[in-house]
């Protein structure tokens, strides 16, 4: 896989960097500030590499003459291209999304495992518990939940139990305890 990272100058194609990198490659991503996720979706096989990196917008963006997805395009390597955040600028949120891109698409390539983590269980449960600290160490519980066969029903006590303990409070004028 390529992974190509391209300045606000442009790409300039060297003839070393096409007969030494992208000529051994299978497919490729190119990482860009600026629009959203694109990819030339008439390749099938671009297609659904774009869906498995798992970004909200894909745009279907036809090859521009001299650019390093033309090239690519060329050989017969599949090229997605990653724009996000914005020039000059490290933002996180769009950087974390590219690097769990890149790896959900080395995945559906086989280059690695599968993830091994675990999806979660969606069990029915309730916060019962909370740590408001600033401050916690590994290993200490920030919530503690109760899991029910039926938390609609628990959660529907709690409630009821919250408005009779505030109404008690209104009509006997209990002033609230610090």
């Amino acid at each position: 896989m390529l992974l190509e990272s391209k300045n606000y100058f442009g790409i300039i194609l060297f003839p070393q960097f096409m007969t030494k990198i992208v000529a051994h490659c299978t497919h490729g991503i190119n990482l860009h500030t600026g629009a959203l996720h694109r990819a030339n979706l008439d390749v099938p096989e671009t297609e659904d590499l774009a869906r498995a990196f798992g970004v909200p917008v894909i745009l279907n963006s036809t090859l521009r003459d001299g650019s390093l997805r033309e090239a690519a395009a060329e050989r017969g390597i599949p090229m997605l291209l990653y724009e996000a955040g914005e020039a000059l600028r490290f933002d996180e949120l769009s950087i974390r999304a590219g690097v769990r891109g890149i790896i959900a698409v080395m995945r559906a390539l086989g280059m690695l495992p599968p993830s091994r983590r675990k999806k979660p269980s969606m069990e029915p449960g309730i916060v019962i518990g909370r740590n408001n600290l600033p401050l916690v160490n590994e290993g200490e519980a920030l919530f503690h939940i109760a899991r029910f066969q039926d938390s609609r029903e628990v959660a529907e006590q709690v409630e009821a139990f919250q408005v009779e303990q505030q109404n008690d409070m209104t009509i006997n004028g209990d002033l609230p305890i610090i």
